[in-house]
Protein backbone atom coordinates (compact mmCIF):
# COMPACT_ATOMS: atom_id res chain seq x y z
CA UNK A 1 0.00 0.00 0.00
CA UNK A 2 1.31 3.58 -0.73
CA UNK A 3 -0.18 6.88 0.86
CA UNK A 4 -1.64 7.52 -2.64
CA UNK A 5 -3.23 4.43 -2.96
CA UNK A 6 -4.70 3.85 0.52
CA UNK A 7 -8.67 2.70 1.07
CA UNK A 8 -10.53 5.84 3.36
CA UNK A 9 -13.49 4.80 5.34
CA UNK A 10 -15.33 8.42 5.40
CA UNK A 11 -18.09 8.56 7.75
CA UNK A 12 -20.91 11.25 8.19
CA UNK A 13 -24.55 10.96 8.83
CA UNK A 14 -24.61 14.28 6.43
CA UNK A 15 -24.56 12.57 2.62
CA UNK A 16 -23.24 15.88 1.63
CA UNK A 17 -20.26 16.35 3.78
CA UNK A 18 -18.97 12.72 2.34
CA UNK A 19 -19.42 13.84 -0.88
CA UNK A 20 -17.57 16.70 -0.13
CA UNK A 21 -14.71 14.57 1.48
CA UNK A 22 -14.39 12.00 -1.50
CA UNK A 23 -14.05 15.52 -4.03
CA UNK A 24 -10.87 15.97 -2.04
CA UNK A 25 -10.14 12.36 -2.05
CA UNK A 26 -10.64 10.44 -4.71
CA UNK A 27 -8.39 12.86 -7.32
CA UNK A 28 -5.28 12.32 -5.13
CA UNK A 29 -5.85 8.30 -5.82
CA UNK A 30 -7.54 7.18 -2.89
CA UNK A 31 -10.35 4.53 -2.79
CA UNK A 32 -13.29 5.75 -0.53
CA UNK A 33 -15.93 3.91 1.68
CA UNK A 34 -18.92 5.82 2.77
CA UNK A 35 -21.21 5.30 5.84
CA UNK A 36 -23.79 7.27 6.94
CA UNK A 37 -23.65 6.26 10.11
CA UNK A 38 -21.43 4.62 13.46
CA UNK A 39 -23.19 1.60 12.94
CA UNK A 40 -22.73 1.29 9.10
CA UNK A 41 -19.05 2.18 9.95
CA UNK A 42 -18.28 -0.50 12.22
CA UNK A 43 -20.34 -2.99 9.48
CA UNK A 44 -17.71 -2.21 6.80
CA UNK A 45 -14.95 -2.37 9.00
CA UNK A 46 -15.72 -5.98 9.13
CA UNK A 47 -15.96 -6.39 5.16
CA UNK A 48 -12.99 -5.17 4.19
CA UNK A 49 -9.73 -3.53 5.00
CA UNK A 50 -9.28 0.03 5.03
CA UNK A 51 -5.95 2.23 5.76
CA UNK A 52 -7.73 4.95 7.78
CA UNK A 53 -11.02 6.44 8.91
CA UNK A 54 -12.76 10.39 8.51
CA UNK A 55 -14.94 9.80 11.08
CA UNK A 56 -17.85 12.88 12.14
CA UNK A 57 -18.27 13.41 15.61
CA UNK A 58 -21.56 14.63 15.75
CA UNK A 59 -23.88 11.71 14.58
CA UNK A 60 -27.45 10.01 16.16
CA UNK A 61 -27.47 7.04 18.00
CA UNK A 62 -23.30 6.36 17.72
CA UNK A 63 -21.59 9.13 17.72
CA UNK A 64 -17.64 9.49 16.52
CA UNK A 65 -16.42 9.00 20.68
CA UNK A 66 -18.29 5.75 20.92
CA UNK A 67 -17.23 3.96 17.52
CA UNK A 68 -13.05 5.10 17.77
CA UNK A 69 -14.13 2.75 21.14
CA UNK A 70 -15.26 0.47 19.32
CA UNK A 71 -12.52 0.09 16.58
CA UNK A 72 -9.66 0.09 19.15
CA UNK A 73 -11.74 -2.69 20.71
CA UNK A 74 -10.99 -5.09 18.11
CA UNK A 75 -7.53 -6.63 17.62
CA UNK A 76 -8.09 -6.40 13.73
CA UNK A 77 -8.71 -2.56 13.80
CA UNK A 78 -7.04 -1.36 16.53
CA UNK A 79 -4.35 -0.15 14.47
CA UNK A 80 -6.19 1.88 12.15
CA UNK A 81 -5.67 5.82 12.18
CA UNK A 82 -8.62 7.55 13.11
CA UNK A 83 -9.06 11.24 12.44
CA UNK A 84 -12.12 12.85 13.67
CA UNK A 85 -14.22 15.27 11.64
CA UNK A 86 -15.71 17.91 14.18
CA UNK A 87 -17.48 21.20 14.49
CA UNK A 88 -16.41 21.04 18.31
CA UNK A 89 -13.39 23.43 19.47
CA UNK A 90 -13.69 22.90 23.15
CA UNK A 91 -10.94 21.90 25.50
CA UNK A 92 -12.79 19.27 26.69
CA UNK A 93 -14.17 17.90 23.64
CA UNK A 94 -10.85 16.83 21.82
CA UNK A 95 -9.37 15.83 25.12
CA UNK A 96 -12.61 12.95 24.84
CA UNK A 97 -11.44 12.30 21.04
CA UNK A 98 -8.10 11.49 22.72
CA UNK A 99 -9.43 9.02 25.25
CA UNK A 100 -11.27 7.41 22.91
CA UNK A 101 -8.07 6.56 21.11
CA UNK A 102 -8.03 9.41 17.78
CA UNK A 103 -5.04 9.79 16.00
CA UNK A 104 -6.00 13.83 14.51
CA UNK A 105 -8.83 16.06 14.36
CA UNK A 106 -10.24 18.57 11.81
CA UNK A 107 -12.14 20.99 12.36
CA UNK A 108 -15.30 22.39 10.19
CA UNK A 109 -15.48 23.78 7.85
CA UNK A 110 -12.37 22.21 6.24
CA UNK A 111 -10.17 23.13 3.83
CA UNK A 112 -8.90 20.58 1.06
CA UNK A 113 -5.43 21.24 2.03
CA UNK A 114 -5.51 20.57 5.88
CA UNK A 115 -7.64 17.60 4.93
CA UNK A 116 -5.03 16.03 2.19
CA UNK A 117 -2.39 16.70 4.63
CA UNK A 118 -3.91 15.35 7.68
CA UNK A 119 -4.69 12.39 5.90
CA UNK A 120 -1.21 11.60 4.77
CA UNK A 121 0.31 12.09 7.66
CA UNK A 122 -1.82 10.15 9.69
CA UNK A 123 -1.31 7.33 6.66
CA UNK A 124 2.67 7.80 7.54
CA UNK A 125 2.39 7.71 11.01
CA UNK A 126 0.48 4.02 10.71
CA UNK A 127 3.17 2.62 7.93
CA UNK A 128 5.60 3.02 11.21
CA UNK A 129 3.25 1.88 13.94
CA UNK A 130 2.57 -1.33 11.95
CA UNK A 131 6.27 -1.62 11.49
CA UNK A 132 6.89 -1.66 15.05
CA UNK A 133 3.69 -3.93 15.52
CA UNK A 134 5.19 -6.46 13.67
CA UNK A 135 8.51 -6.04 15.43
CA UNK A 136 6.68 -6.71 18.92
CA UNK A 137 4.62 -9.73 17.17
CA UNK A 138 8.30 -11.14 16.19
CA UNK A 139 9.63 -10.55 19.76
CA UNK A 140 6.66 -11.63 21.25
CA UNK A 141 6.74 -15.02 19.59
CA UNK A 142 10.81 -15.48 19.46
CA UNK A 143 11.02 -15.28 23.38
CA UNK A 144 7.86 -17.92 23.39
CA UNK A 145 9.39 -20.41 21.20
CA UNK A 146 10.83 -23.90 22.53
CA UNK A 147 14.15 -23.36 20.37
CA UNK A 148 17.12 -21.10 21.03
CA UNK A 149 16.82 -18.42 18.12
CA UNK A 150 20.10 -16.50 17.50
CA UNK A 151 20.44 -13.45 14.35
CA UNK A 152 24.14 -12.95 13.35
CA UNK A 153 25.33 -10.39 10.80
CA UNK A 154 26.97 -11.44 7.82
CA UNK A 155 30.98 -10.65 10.01
CA UNK A 156 29.58 -13.19 12.95
CA UNK A 157 28.33 -10.19 15.21
CA UNK A 158 25.22 -11.22 17.34
CA UNK A 159 22.58 -9.14 16.46
CA UNK A 160 19.56 -10.58 18.38
CA UNK A 161 19.06 -13.52 20.41
CA UNK A 162 15.74 -15.00 22.18
CA UNK A 163 15.57 -15.71 25.71
CA UNK A 164 15.57 -19.91 25.17
CA UNK A 165 19.23 -18.74 23.67
CA UNK A 166 20.44 -17.39 26.29
CA UNK A 167 19.43 -19.91 28.51
CA UNK A 168 21.40 -22.20 26.85
CA UNK A 169 24.18 -20.45 26.73
CA UNK A 170 24.56 -18.66 29.64
CA UNK A 171 24.61 -15.09 28.21
CA UNK A 172 22.95 -12.10 30.04
CA UNK A 173 22.22 -8.33 28.39
CA UNK A 174 25.51 -7.50 30.31
CA UNK A 175 27.53 -10.16 28.73
CA UNK A 176 25.74 -10.07 24.96
CA UNK A 177 29.78 -11.17 22.70
CA UNK A 178 30.62 -8.47 20.53
CA UNK A 179 32.22 -12.02 18.04
CA UNK A 180 29.75 -14.68 18.55
CA UNK A 181 32.10 -17.38 16.97
CA UNK A 182 35.02 -16.16 19.51
CA UNK A 183 32.21 -16.63 21.61
CA UNK A 184 31.68 -20.16 20.81
CA UNK A 185 34.78 -21.64 20.09
CA UNK A 186 35.78 -20.35 23.68
CA UNK A 187 33.28 -22.14 25.34
CA UNK A 188 32.47 -24.83 23.61
CA UNK A 189 33.81 -28.17 21.44
CA UNK A 190 34.01 -27.65 17.46
CA UNK A 191 33.07 -30.77 15.62
CA UNK A 192 36.74 -32.21 14.67
CA UNK A 193 38.75 -30.48 11.85
CA UNK A 194 36.17 -28.28 11.09
CA UNK A 195 35.80 -24.06 10.45
CA UNK A 196 33.13 -23.16 12.56
CA UNK A 197 32.72 -20.13 10.27
CA UNK A 198 33.10 -22.33 7.21
CA UNK A 199 30.30 -24.24 8.61
CA UNK A 200 27.52 -21.51 9.21
CA UNK A 201 28.12 -19.95 5.99
CA UNK A 202 26.14 -23.38 4.52
CA UNK A 203 23.01 -24.49 5.36
CA UNK A 204 24.13 -27.30 7.79
CA UNK A 205 23.51 -28.87 11.08
CA UNK A 206 26.00 -29.76 13.45
CA UNK A 207 26.94 -29.85 17.71
CA UNK A 208 28.43 -28.04 20.27
CA UNK A 209 29.66 -30.00 23.20
CA UNK A 210 30.41 -27.99 26.40
CA UNK A 211 32.24 -30.67 29.00
CA UNK A 212 31.28 -31.10 32.16
CA UNK A 213 33.09 -28.25 34.86
CA UNK A 214 32.42 -27.77 38.34
CA UNK A 215 30.59 -24.96 38.05
CA UNK A 216 28.38 -26.73 34.94
CA UNK A 217 26.49 -29.91 33.78
CA UNK A 218 27.39 -31.13 30.49
CA UNK A 219 26.25 -29.21 27.60
CA UNK A 220 25.43 -31.01 24.02
CA UNK A 221 23.74 -28.74 21.53
CA UNK A 222 22.39 -29.07 17.92
CA UNK A 223 22.32 -25.84 15.75
CA UNK A 224 21.38 -26.12 12.74
CA UNK A 225 22.38 -22.84 10.55
CA UNK A 226 20.40 -21.03 7.71
CA UNK A 227 22.30 -18.40 5.65
CA UNK A 228 20.07 -15.59 4.50
CA UNK A 229 21.25 -14.34 1.24
CA UNK A 230 19.25 -11.14 -0.66
CA UNK A 231 18.52 -11.32 -4.15
CA UNK A 232 21.31 -10.57 -5.47
CA UNK A 233 23.25 -13.16 -3.47
CA UNK A 234 24.87 -11.25 -0.34
CA UNK A 235 24.99 -12.65 2.87
CA UNK A 236 22.70 -10.48 5.41
CA UNK A 237 22.04 -12.85 7.95
CA UNK A 238 22.57 -16.05 9.46
CA UNK A 239 19.75 -17.93 11.70
CA UNK A 240 21.07 -20.12 14.33
CA UNK A 241 18.38 -22.78 15.64
CA UNK A 242 19.48 -24.25 18.80
CA UNK A 243 18.25 -27.60 20.86
CA UNK A 244 19.06 -29.18 23.64
CA UNK A 245 20.40 -33.10 22.70
CA UNK A 246 22.49 -33.22 26.63
CA UNK A 247 19.68 -36.00 27.69
CA UNK A 248 19.00 -37.45 24.52
CA UNK A 249 22.60 -38.24 23.49
CA UNK A 250 22.59 -39.52 27.15
CA UNK A 251 20.34 -41.95 26.28
CA UNK A 252 21.79 -42.54 23.00
CA UNK A 253 25.20 -43.92 24.53
CA UNK A 254 23.80 -45.86 26.59
CA UNK A 255 22.32 -47.42 24.08
CA UNK A 256 25.69 -47.74 21.60
CA UNK A 257 27.30 -49.46 24.92
CA UNK A 258 24.64 -51.81 24.64
CA UNK A 259 24.72 -52.38 21.11
CA UNK A 260 28.64 -52.47 21.62
CA UNK A 261 28.02 -55.41 23.67
CA UNK A 262 25.83 -57.35 21.71
CA UNK A 263 27.56 -57.10 18.59
CA UNK A 264 30.76 -58.22 19.91
CA UNK A 265 29.42 -61.04 21.93
CA UNK A 266 26.54 -61.96 19.32
CA UNK A 267 28.33 -61.45 15.66
CA UNK A 268 31.09 -64.21 15.72
CA UNK A 269 28.99 -67.14 16.82
CA UNK A 270 26.74 -66.13 14.25
CA UNK A 271 29.22 -66.06 11.70
CA UNK A 272 30.09 -69.70 12.53
CA UNK A 273 26.21 -70.91 12.38
CA UNK A 274 25.73 -68.68 9.06
CA UNK A 275 29.05 -70.32 7.37
CA UNK A 276 27.90 -73.76 8.54
CA UNK A 277 24.37 -73.20 7.59
CA UNK A 278 25.44 -71.83 4.21
CA UNK A 279 27.78 -75.00 3.21
CA UNK A 280 24.77 -77.66 4.66
CA UNK A 281 22.70 -75.69 2.06
CA UNK A 282 25.18 -75.98 -1.06
CA UNK A 283 25.50 -79.73 -0.10
CA UNK A 284 29.44 -78.98 0.52
CA UNK A 285 28.65 -81.27 3.78
CA UNK A 286 26.70 -84.23 2.44
CA UNK A 287 23.12 -84.59 0.95
CA UNK A 288 20.59 -83.52 2.58
CA UNK A 289 16.70 -84.43 2.65
CA UNK A 290 13.93 -82.09 0.77
CA UNK A 291 13.10 -80.96 4.55
CA UNK A 292 16.24 -80.49 6.11
CA UNK A 293 16.37 -78.24 2.73
CA UNK A 294 14.01 -76.18 4.39
CA UNK A 295 15.16 -76.18 7.33
CA UNK A 296 18.66 -75.18 6.45
CA UNK A 297 17.51 -72.50 4.57
CA UNK A 298 15.51 -71.04 7.37
CA UNK A 299 18.17 -70.86 9.50
CA UNK A 300 20.29 -69.52 6.88
CA UNK A 301 18.07 -66.82 5.91
CA UNK A 302 17.59 -65.80 9.89
CA UNK A 303 21.49 -65.87 10.67
CA UNK A 304 22.06 -63.52 7.46
CA UNK A 305 19.47 -61.31 8.63
CA UNK A 306 20.81 -60.94 11.85
CA UNK A 307 24.36 -60.41 10.74
CA UNK A 308 22.90 -57.34 8.41
CA UNK A 309 21.58 -56.61 11.75
CA UNK A 310 25.07 -56.42 13.44
CA UNK A 311 26.56 -54.62 10.42
CA UNK A 312 24.28 -51.46 11.00
CA UNK A 313 24.85 -52.10 14.61
CA UNK A 314 28.79 -52.26 14.10
CA UNK A 315 28.47 -49.05 11.53
CA UNK A 316 26.73 -46.68 13.83
CA UNK A 317 29.72 -47.48 16.35
CA UNK A 318 31.81 -47.22 13.48
CA UNK A 319 30.90 -43.72 13.07
CA UNK A 320 31.25 -42.57 16.94
CA UNK A 321 34.31 -44.29 16.86
CA UNK A 322 35.15 -41.83 13.80
CA UNK A 323 35.63 -44.95 11.48
CA UNK A 324 33.71 -43.12 8.45
CA UNK A 325 36.37 -40.35 8.14
CA UNK A 326 39.36 -43.17 7.65
CA UNK A 327 40.02 -44.54 4.14
CA UNK A 328 38.28 -41.99 2.43
CA UNK A 329 38.37 -42.19 -1.66
CA UNK A 330 36.96 -40.36 -4.52
CA UNK A 331 33.84 -42.41 -5.19
CA UNK A 332 32.54 -42.10 -8.68
CA UNK A 333 29.00 -42.18 -7.75
CA UNK A 334 27.43 -43.17 -11.34
CA UNK A 335 30.37 -46.08 -11.00
CA UNK A 336 29.10 -46.98 -7.82
CA UNK A 337 25.45 -47.69 -8.40
CA UNK A 338 26.24 -49.64 -11.64
CA UNK A 339 28.43 -52.21 -9.59
CA UNK A 340 26.23 -52.13 -6.48
CA UNK A 341 22.39 -51.77 -7.37
CA UNK A 342 22.33 -55.09 -9.23
CA UNK A 343 24.18 -56.81 -6.08
CA UNK A 344 21.48 -55.05 -3.82
CA UNK A 345 18.80 -56.24 -5.96
CA UNK A 346 18.95 -59.62 -5.83
CA UNK A 347 19.77 -59.22 -1.70
CA UNK A 348 16.36 -57.58 -1.04
CA UNK A 349 14.70 -60.06 -3.32
CA UNK A 350 15.26 -62.59 -1.54
CA UNK A 351 15.15 -60.74 1.79
CA UNK A 352 11.71 -58.97 0.31
CA UNK A 353 10.68 -62.52 -1.74
CA UNK A 354 6.82 -61.07 -2.03
CA UNK A 355 7.61 -57.78 -3.38
CA UNK A 356 8.50 -56.89 -7.15
CA UNK A 357 11.42 -54.54 -6.85
CA UNK A 358 12.39 -52.09 -9.04
CA UNK A 359 15.38 -50.21 -8.51
CA UNK A 360 16.20 -47.11 -10.87
CA UNK A 361 19.45 -45.12 -10.72
CA UNK A 362 21.70 -42.15 -12.67
CA UNK A 363 23.08 -44.95 -14.99
CA UNK A 364 24.99 -41.76 -17.22
CA UNK A 365 28.46 -41.28 -16.79
CA UNK A 366 28.22 -37.78 -15.03
CA UNK A 367 31.24 -36.55 -12.94
CA UNK A 368 29.50 -36.72 -9.79
CA UNK A 369 32.12 -37.80 -7.33
CA UNK A 370 32.24 -37.78 -3.36
CA UNK A 371 35.09 -38.02 -1.02
CA UNK A 372 33.59 -40.55 1.06
CA UNK A 373 34.46 -44.35 3.44
CA UNK A 374 32.92 -46.52 0.69
CA UNK A 375 32.49 -49.01 2.79
CA UNK A 376 30.23 -46.99 4.84
CA UNK A 377 28.58 -45.09 1.76
CA UNK A 378 27.63 -48.38 1.02
CA UNK A 379 26.36 -49.58 3.82
CA UNK A 380 24.02 -46.66 4.12
CA UNK A 381 22.90 -46.95 0.50
CA UNK A 382 22.00 -49.79 1.71
CA UNK A 383 20.03 -48.87 4.57
CA UNK A 384 18.29 -46.28 2.91
CA UNK A 385 17.45 -48.77 0.17
CA UNK A 386 16.32 -51.55 2.68
CA UNK A 387 14.02 -48.56 4.83
CA UNK A 388 12.05 -47.55 1.05
CA UNK A 389 11.43 -51.20 0.76
CA UNK A 390 10.77 -52.40 4.17
CA UNK A 391 7.99 -49.83 4.76
CA UNK A 392 6.20 -50.50 1.71
CA UNK A 393 2.89 -52.55 1.64
CA UNK A 394 2.61 -52.33 -2.25
CA UNK A 395 3.55 -55.49 -4.50
CA UNK A 396 4.83 -53.32 -6.93
CA UNK A 397 7.72 -51.33 -4.97
CA UNK A 398 9.15 -48.73 -7.12
CA UNK A 399 12.50 -46.56 -5.69
CA UNK A 400 14.15 -44.08 -7.82
CA UNK A 401 17.99 -42.73 -6.95
CA UNK A 402 18.58 -39.15 -8.64
CA UNK A 403 21.67 -36.99 -8.10
CA UNK A 404 21.89 -33.22 -8.51
CA UNK A 405 24.84 -30.52 -7.56
CA UNK A 406 24.23 -27.47 -6.22
CA UNK A 407 26.66 -24.50 -5.50
CA UNK A 408 27.98 -25.83 -2.29
CA UNK A 409 26.31 -29.60 -2.05
CA UNK A 410 25.79 -32.93 -3.77
CA UNK A 411 22.18 -34.15 -3.26
CA UNK A 412 21.95 -37.24 -3.69
CA UNK A 413 17.75 -38.55 -3.68
CA UNK A 414 16.05 -41.72 -3.25
CA UNK A 415 12.27 -41.40 -3.70
CA UNK A 416 9.62 -44.61 -3.30
CA UNK A 417 6.13 -45.01 -3.85
CA UNK A 418 5.29 -45.96 -0.31
CA UNK A 419 2.38 -45.20 1.75
CA UNK A 420 4.41 -42.09 3.47
CA UNK A 421 5.57 -41.06 6.61
CA UNK A 422 2.98 -38.58 9.10
CA UNK A 423 4.24 -35.34 9.94
CA UNK A 424 4.16 -36.17 13.50
CA UNK A 425 6.91 -38.88 13.11
CA UNK A 426 9.19 -37.37 10.40
CA UNK A 427 11.41 -35.77 12.69
CA UNK A 428 11.29 -38.92 15.08
CA UNK A 429 12.39 -41.84 12.43
CA UNK A 430 16.36 -41.12 12.60
CA UNK A 431 16.96 -41.86 16.46
CA UNK A 432 18.23 -45.20 17.78
CA UNK A 433 15.77 -47.61 17.87
CA UNK A 434 12.42 -45.96 16.71
CA UNK A 435 9.94 -47.15 14.51
CA UNK A 436 6.57 -45.66 13.51
CA UNK A 437 3.94 -47.31 16.01
CA UNK A 438 1.89 -49.13 12.95
CA UNK A 439 5.00 -51.35 12.31
CA UNK A 440 5.79 -52.18 16.06
CA UNK A 441 3.80 -55.17 15.90
CA UNK A 442 6.54 -57.70 14.59
CA UNK A 443 5.08 -57.90 11.03
CA UNK A 444 8.30 -55.89 9.88
CA UNK A 445 11.37 -56.87 10.49
CA UNK A 446 13.79 -54.40 11.60
CA UNK A 447 15.18 -52.55 15.04
CA UNK A 448 14.96 -49.01 14.34
CA UNK A 449 19.22 -48.81 12.84
CA UNK A 450 18.71 -47.90 9.36
CA UNK A 451 18.37 -44.66 9.40
CA UNK A 452 20.08 -43.69 12.54
CA UNK A 453 22.98 -45.16 10.96
CA UNK A 454 22.29 -42.68 7.74
CA UNK A 455 22.21 -39.34 9.96
CA UNK A 456 24.95 -40.13 12.07
CA UNK A 457 27.20 -40.61 8.54
CA UNK A 458 25.48 -37.27 7.01
CA UNK A 459 26.54 -35.44 10.16
CA UNK A 460 30.05 -36.61 10.59
CA UNK A 461 30.41 -35.61 7.28
CA UNK A 462 29.11 -31.85 8.16
CA UNK A 463 25.94 -32.46 5.81
CA UNK A 464 22.15 -33.87 6.63
CA UNK A 465 19.77 -36.04 5.48
CA UNK A 466 16.31 -34.70 4.75
CA UNK A 467 12.83 -36.03 4.28
CA UNK A 468 9.73 -34.88 2.34
CA UNK A 469 6.14 -37.15 2.63
CA UNK A 470 3.19 -37.30 2.14
CA UNK A 471 0.36 -39.82 3.39
CA UNK A 472 -0.54 -42.42 0.59
CA UNK A 473 2.03 -40.22 -1.84
CA UNK A 474 5.50 -42.26 -0.86
CA UNK A 475 8.77 -40.47 0.60
CA UNK A 476 11.80 -38.55 -0.35
CA UNK A 477 15.37 -39.20 1.32
CA UNK A 478 17.43 -36.48 0.29
CA UNK A 479 20.97 -37.08 1.09
CA UNK A 480 23.39 -33.21 1.65
CA UNK A 481 27.15 -34.05 1.35
CA UNK A 482 28.65 -30.73 1.38
CA UNK A 483 31.41 -30.40 -1.38
CA UNK A 484 33.25 -27.33 0.34
CA UNK A 485 34.18 -30.06 3.34
CA UNK A 486 36.03 -32.35 0.68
Amino acid sequence: MTEASATILVVDDEPKNVKLLEAHLIPQGYQVVRAYSGKEALEQLTKQPVDLVLLDVMMPEMDGFAVTKQIRKHRGTRLIPIILVTALSGTEDRVRGIEAGCDDFISKPFEASEVLARVKTSLRMNYFRSLLDEKEKFEYVMDRAPLGIVLLSPKFQLESCNKKATELLGLTEQNLPKNFTDFLTSQFQIPSGQNLRGILLYDSTFELERPETKEFRPLILSVHSSPIRNPVGELTTIILLLTDITESQRKEFAELKFLDLISHKLRTPMMVIDGYANLLKDGVLGPLSEKQQEAVHSVWDKSSELIHTFEKQLGILGIHAGKARQHEADLELGAFFQEKIDILKKLFERQFPDKKIELNYPSDKSPFTLKVNPEYFELVIKSLLENALKFNTNVQVQVQITMEKREKELILIVTDNGMGIPPEEQEKIFELFYQIDKFRTGNVKGHGLGLTLVRDFMVVLGGRVEVESQIGKGSTFSLHFPISSQ
